[in-house]
């Protein structure tokens, strides 16, 4: 059991016991604020550094850490998604 999100042309797959433990499975069950309240700041920090890369393209090293952080992004925007649509993945 998993969740997969495309990352470019790569697909990225995160099953939920990785989702579980990054977040916390009682945090995720129970919708914890407090938690929510993170995973948002933490989504907002990897659309900002997400602008900022899309800046450099001629970099091979920006090229990198984009993929990096979109690959955090993703997991970020999955976790979100368990407090319900509202919350859920908007492509960057």
């Amino acid at each position: 059991l998993g969740t997969a999100a495309t990352a470019g042309d790569a697909m990225v797959f995160y099953s939920v016991a990785t989702i579980i433990g990054v977040y916390g499975k009682r945090l995720l069950e129970k919708k914890d604020p407090v938690l929510k309240k993170y995973l948002l700041r933490e989504k907002e920090i990897r659309e900002s550094i997400l602008k900022q890369l899309a800046k450099h393209k001629d970099s091979q090293t920006a090229r990198d850490r984009e993929k990096t952080v979109r690959e955090e992004w993703r997991l970020v925007c999955l976790a979100l998604s368990c407090y319900g649509s509202e919350d859920g993945v908007d492509e960057v």
